[in-house]
């Protein structure tokens, strides 16, 4: 596999066999104000050898395909924000921080939180390949994405090709696969993959490689190429989930399980043809047609192997997209489920944070998601500390902020109607505590359908 990639007869390549990812890292809790790692330079012989890789990571594209560069620009052009529409309640705050936006922010009195979501990974000491790898990437607090993509490379897809090989697959190997590749793998390539879709991971000379995770991973982990990217970054941010926003939980009742049915139901029905011609209406012509590409080419090539080898492509294909499209809306029913009718296009009262989280370890810092729609391109490392130097924003605006749980959990706390569960999670903000009634109070007021 390693000479498929381009790697045969690379010494610093073959690193990988003696990679010890997690005795080379350290988590901080506490986020500091520097600390990035100097940058070294690679060997000629290993540029010789990424550039094999990224001549082989074409390979898996169609001819002429690399969309690559105009990540870079699509980050660059929804920088801080929302199609240049910034949140109410902050647009004053471009180019600095958020905190100085609502007017009197400065002088409100918040409570102590205390945050122990991790912050940035340094890696002390990095061995060659790791050495290798920061030279190529744009931010070296990415390295981690790179020990994902290896990690998930050298066990997911040598088992998804185990599948096919006649005689092999077994019906015991199903719920062994699927549990493999969820437990381990899918919620952190997913969130790796949205980072990387607001922050390329690599530089442009070796730009061919950001392809690598949503078109080669990203089908093995249920994301079809392209689609999430164009949903998401030419979507979902620009709208923020306000009207024009084809995910929008708006006119939902957001503590209905029947209503979020319906909301599943009509994504996964409408998306492929509403989403491309929603780009392509918006401007966003290259972004339409990789969208159709991407789905155009995960389809064709699920037909094809499900008419050579029905029961492995279901296993390796099928049921991860199906899961992953449910699991995808349950999370992001959870994240825009409280929101104010006075104000939906209010980031601070359109989502929600969960700090203090096992999924915030995991998937980094995903539950900061009113930061992440405050400046859509933050580094997640950074998203702790931006809360905790912020708090008086949060408490003034009455943003929601959870402790200890997550998205998926708030969106079945609401289901089973459990408001009193999610109150236990509430964490105070502001000078003056929240009775429990005032809570609950506050968080149905956010439940109730918007239409305007």
């Amino acid at each position: 596999m390693l000479a498929a990639l381009g790697m045969r007869g690379d010494r610093d390549m073959l690193a990988p066999l003696a990679f010890h990812w997690a005795s080379r890292t350290k988590p901080h809790a506490r986020v500091s104000s520097g600390s990035r790692m100097a940058r070294t330079s690679m060997t000629s012989s290993s540029r010789d050898s990424f550039s094999g890789l990224a001549r082989c990571v074409t390979f898996f594209l169609p001819k002429g395909v690399d969309f690559s560069r105009e990540i870079t620009e699509i980050a660059s052009e929804f920088h801080g924000g929302s199609d240049g529409r910034e949140c109410e309640g902050q647009r004053e705050a471009v180019g600095r921080p958020h905190g100085r936006a609502t007017e009197g922010s400065e002088s409100v009195n918040t409570t102590p939180v205390e945050i122990r979501d991790p912050g940035e990974e340094r890696t002390d000491n990095p061995n060659a390949l790791e050495r290798l790898a920061l030279a190529m990437l744009i931010d070296p607090r990415d390295l981690p994405f790179v020990k994902l993509s290896f990690t998930f490379s050298l066990t997911m897809i040598p088992l998804a090709a185990l599948m096919f090989v006649p005689g092999v697959f077994r019906w015991w190997m199903a719920p062994l696969y699927l549990a493999f590749d969820f437990f381990v793998f899918v919620d952190r390539c997913i969130l790796m993959l949205h980072c990387t879709s607001h922050r390329p991971l690599f530089k442009p000379r070796y730009r061919l490689l950001n392809n690598y995770i949503p078109w080669v991973m990203g089908p093995l982990f249920g994301e079809t190429p392209e689609t999430y990217f164009g949903h998401h970054m030419g979507m979902h941010h620009p709208e923020n989930n306000l009207e024009k926003d084809l995910s929008t939980t708006m006119p939902y009742q957001r503590d209905s399980f029947l209503h979020f049915l319906h909301y599943w139901a009509t994504f996964m029905i409408t998306t492929i043809i509403k989403l491309p011609r929603y780009l392509w209406g918006a401007g966003r012509k290259k972004m339409a047609a990789r969208t159709l590409l991407g789905e155009a080419v995960w389809y064709g090539a699920a037909l094809a192997l499900l008419y050579v080898s029905f029961w492995p492509t279901m296993l390796v294909l099928v049921a991860p997209f199906f899961m992953v499209r449910f699991l995808m809306m349950w999370g992001n029913w959870g994240q825009h489920a409280f929101v104010d009718p006075a104000r939906p296009e209010n980031c601070y009262v359109n989502s929600i944070t969960c700090i203090n989280s096992r999924y915030n370890a995991r998937c980094f810092n995903d539950g900061y998601h009113i930061g992440h729609h405050i400046k859509a391109n933050r580094h997640y490392s950074d998203y702790p500390r931006d809360l905790r130097d912020n708090l008086a924003v949060y408490a003034k605006e009455e943003a929601l902020v959870f402790e200890g749980l997550d998205f998926f959990m708030v969106s079945l706390f609401l289901f089973l109607k459990r408001y009193d569960w999610l109150a236990d999670k509430y964490v105070q903000l502001g000078p003056e505590k929240k009775s429990r009634d005032e809570i609950l109070a506050l968080m149905k007021s956010r439940l109730v359908p918007i239409r305007r």
